[in-house]
């Protein structure tokens, strides 16, 4: 935050507000005439973590001695990253072809992406591991979910890596492994 003085003279000036969720460096001083003074403003999000996620916008006040005080708005973003629970890949299908995640995943916000990395190593193969990635889907039952025919057969250990992200920008990630020959 930028505070200016247009006065002719020096401005002794003061920042509040009442939630508690912000700070300022500093929070008063003098501000010569015609001058500048830039401020520091600090959203407290552990001690708004008791708030509901979303974002929020507070009334705080510039005072100054012998002038009528600024309202001024602050906001900030009260956010969790979402919780991804245990989840195990299986196979399925003719001779194990078919790759199927389901992870449950909840947020007090929606879900802007679910990304999954599947990465393997076919011993058939004298490339390094392969890694892919896939989108999982919503399946309206508080569970992600996609379905793979893409890893070779010969592939037999799997690990697949969960990224859930927040319409705030927070996210998780979370990471199962899983065998073919024990899956199927």
């Amino acid at each position: 935050m930028t505070l200016t003085n247009d006065n002719d003279g020096p401005v002794n000036w003061l920042l509040k507000e009442s939630s508690g969720y912000f700070t300022f460096v500093p929070a008063s001083g003098s501000l010569a005439a015609r001058a500048t003074q830039t401020v520091s403003v600090t959203f407290a999000r552990a001690a708004a973590s008791t708030l509901a996620e979303g974002k929020f916008n507070f009334p705080a006040l510039a005072t100054t001695r012998g002038a009528a005080d600024t309202a001024v708005t602050l906001s900030g973003i009260v956010g969790r990253p979402p919780v991804i629970a245990n989840f195990t890949p299986t196979f399925s299908g003719v001779a194990c072809s078919r790759l199927n995640i389901q992870v449950p995943i909840t947020d007090e916000s929606p879900l802007t992406t679910v990304l999954a990395k599947i990465t393997y190593t076919d011993p058939k193969s004298t490339k390094s591991p392969t890694t892919i990635t896939a989108t999982l889907n919503d399946s309206g039952k508080g569970a992600w979910v996609t379905s793979l025919t893409s890893i070779p057969l010969t592939a037999t250990q799997v690990v697949v890596k969960v990224t859930a992200s927040d319409i705030y920008g927070f996210s998780s990630t979370s990471e199962s492994k899983i065998s073919r020959t024990n899956s199927c």
